[in-house]
Parts: C-alpha cells; sequence; structure tokens
C-alpha cells in the first residue's frame, strides 16, 4: 500500500498523499484507468531522490508521471489538493477518451470508508463530517470524481479538527477548501 512506506524524500510526501487520495477516488468510482495512472505516479515520486518542485520538472524527472499527472502535481503545489470541484466545468476531457472505458464498482473508496471509519474529534462537528461524507460518496455515485473526493477530504479534515466549526470561513482556517464546499457548508451550519 502506498500509505504505508513515506516518500524516499520527505518534501515529496503531501504530494504522495494527494495523489493517492485522488488515484483511489478514481479507481474506486470507475475511472480505472485514470486512478491506477496517478497512483503508479505516487508510487514513482515515493520512490525518487528527486524532491518534486513542480510539475513540468516531475513529469520530465520522474518516470510514471506525464503531463496530466504533472498538472495535477502544480494544483498540489499551489492549493493543497489534487481535487477539483469545478472538474465538470473546466471541459475535462471525457474519461474513455485518454483513460479508457469507466467500469462501475460498488465499493467506496478508502478515503470514504476513512473518513466513515471514526468519528469527529469534537462531537458538534459529528453533523457537518456526516453531511459532507454523504455529499461526497453522492458525488462520486453521478460520476464527478474530483467533486466528490473535496467533500470528502475537507470532511475528513473537519472530522480531525479541535475546535468546533460554525462557518465555512472557520472551516477554512482548518481546510484547504473550495467555494461550492463552503458554500454547502453554510447551508449546513447556516
Amino acid at each position: 500500500d502506498l500509505r504505508d512506506k513515506p516518500a524516499t524524500r520527505p518534501e515529496n510526501q503531501p504530494i504522495v498523499d494527494a495523489l493517492v487520495d485522488y488515484g483511489d477516488s478514481h479507481l474506486y468510482s470507475g475511472h480505472r484507468g485514470k486512478g491506477i495512472s496517478h497512483l503508479r505516479a505516487a508510487r514513482a515520486i515515493r520512490n525518487s531522490s528527486t524532491v518534486v518542485t513542480f510539475g513540468d520538472q516531475a513529469s520530465k524527472a520522474i518516470d510514471m508521471v506525464g503531463e496530466r499527472v504533472g498538472a495535477k502535481i502544480d494544483q498540489i503545489l499551489e492549493h493543497g489538493h489534487a481535487d477539483s470541484e469545478y472538474e465538470d466545468e473546466e471541459g475535462e476531457v471525457d474519461e474513455g477518451e485518454e483513460y479508457g472505458v469507466r467500469e462501475r464498482e460498488s465499493t467506496l473508496p478508502p478515503l470514504a470508508r476513512e473518513v466513515r471509519g471514526k468519528h469527529a474529534q469534537v462531537q458538534k462537528n459529528q453533523l457537518l463530517v456526516d453531511a459532507l461524507a454523504s455529499r461526497g460518496e453522492e458525488q462520486l455515485a453521478i460520476g464527478h470524481t474530483g467533486r466528490g473526493t473535496a467533500y470528502l477530504r475537507a470532511a475528513r479534515q473537519l472530522r480531525d479538527a479541535d475546535k468546533e466549526v460554525k462557518s465555512s470561513a472557520e472551516a477554512r482556517t482548518i481546510s484547504r477548501i473550495g467555494d461550492k464546499v463552503a458554500a454547502y457548508i453554510d447551508t449546513i451550519v447556516g
């Protein structure tokens, strides 16, 4: 498992973790080709002695890292995550065109199982964590993998928060969340 062994270069660990979350979500939501390619890139970066500073550098220096993964690396370095809550609106290439035909699986990705695996540190956050996790699972079920992953990552970070979250502004201090996730949080706590 990619999470068991730390990156050869500790500076690469956040990139590896984000690519694993992103790849797992795609793999388990039926985007097998996209999931596998991101997981292979995560493994290659984890095992590399090169410190990744930007996507183009990684795609040239590390096998298994192509241009698309390089673009995700740039996003990770800029935003702290690989998920995109706007992926369908940005005109993403259809999965079948680049990574193969989408296959449906009924199992949840590891990130979803992890979020559901333990309760929020602050009990008052549990309703918010459950709502975000449910929304993420719904998004995954209808094929919005990046959006689903964004909700699940926010749920995991709020689950592990050590203070009560009463607004999206407070959530943003704990987690790097986008506008859609923030708006959803405000509908729940609002």
